[in-house]
């Protein structure tokens, strides 16, 4: 699982398994065959591609959503959580306000997220559980 540290201010030094992108600005267009395109999927792609480079093949899944109304940030966003498959371990951090990113595995995930002193997102504590079922993992483990 790709897991990275960012280094902007509001979210500085907190840990984040996965890759988290903000979209403002949605546009639907049309594709060449009439049918109206995917503008999530689209904007995810796009951040994925500004911020992370992925040497191969992936896809990409949807588990859920996340909405989270205890803090002032989770109040005025909405969260889609995926899930990004893929067949080369070959990911590395493209943007320069990812401070850290790396590969790491499921457990090493679980170790970090629940010592004492971790540094981790809000959302990224509220998608642990969910992540983990996707994975195979059990819960609560």
């Amino acid at each position: 699982m790709f897991t990275s540290m960012r280094s902007v201010e509001r979210v500085e030094a907190r840990r984040a398994p996965g890759n988290a992108s903000r979209k403002s600005n949605c546009q639907i267009s049309a594709r060449s065959d009439g049918a109206a395109a995917n503008p999530i999927r689209a904007s995810l792609e796009r951040e994925l591609a500004e911020e992370i480079s992925i040497d191969g093949p992936f896809s990409l899944r949807v588990l859920g959503y996340i909405n989270d109304d205890a803090t002032d940030v989770g109040r005025v966003h909405f969260g889609i959580l995926y899930l990004a498959e893929i067949a080369v371990r070959a990911v590395v951090p493209r943007a320069p306000e990812i401070a850290h990113g790396s590969l790491r595995e499921l457990a090493e995930l679980e170790a970090i997220a629940r010592a004492p002193d971790a540094a981790v997102e809000d959302w990224s504590r509220i998608a642990w559980e969910p992540l983990k079922a996707a994975l195979g993992a059990p819960a609560g483990a």
